[in-house]
């Protein structure tokens, strides 16, 4: 799998298709101001089309924070007609072997099929929710914003960055929300 970095991407089109149609609208931003983030926090914010080695056809999306204590994935989604093929567990192992620190990811709390089944997805590799209640800061003043749990990769989190510090950064650097 190839993670080819949005701006210096053929696959831009394809790029927003994904991130628009997998994600409801409270759950994202405006795709404009993606392009924004990564002239803006191009030293912490990442976004990728996820490509094929062997076709070199575009298969998903990766956004990602790269923050000093822990690396928070943002979005990560397959285009929908190519899920259940193993792309996500490649792009995920690929992914886990490049970062050396914890990961963090957000989810739906477990109330419909689709939410436990990403829940069960990022088991598989390691990932558990941390118990505690965490409302996702609405993206804009027209958006909502939505009762989440937070998932990591690293049982260890809590002593090498609390919960309490992981939300504040998020809310600051993703949300631009303050505590």
């Amino acid at each position: 799998m190839k993670f080819e970095k949005l701006l210096q991407s053929h696959y831009k089109d394809f790029a927003e298709m994904v991130y628009t149609k997998s994600f409801p609208e409270d759950e994202r931003r405006e795709f404009p101001l993606i392009i924004e983030l990564l002239s803006s926090k191009k030293e912490i914010f990442e976004f990728y089309t996820l490509v094929q080695k062997s076709s070199n056809n575009p298969v998903g999306i990766l956004s990602l924070w790269n923050f000093e204590s822990f690396c928070y994935i943002e979005h990560f989604a397959i285009e929908k007609s190519l899920r259940g093929k193993s792309l996500g567990s490649k792009a995920l192992k690929q992914l886990m072997q490049k970062i050396d620190k914890p990961i963090v990811l957000e989810v739906e709390p477990p109330t419909t099929f689709d939410a436990a089944k990403r829940i069960e997805f990022y088991t598989k590799f390691g990932f558990r929710i941390i118990d505690k209640e965490y409302i996702q800061p609405p993206y804009s003043k027209d958006k909502s914003s939505l009762k989440m749990k937070i998932m990591t990769n690293n049982n260890l989190i809590e002593k090498e960055i609390s919960f309490e510090n992981i939300v504040k950064i998020l809310y600051k650097e993703v949300y631009n929300q303050v505590l």
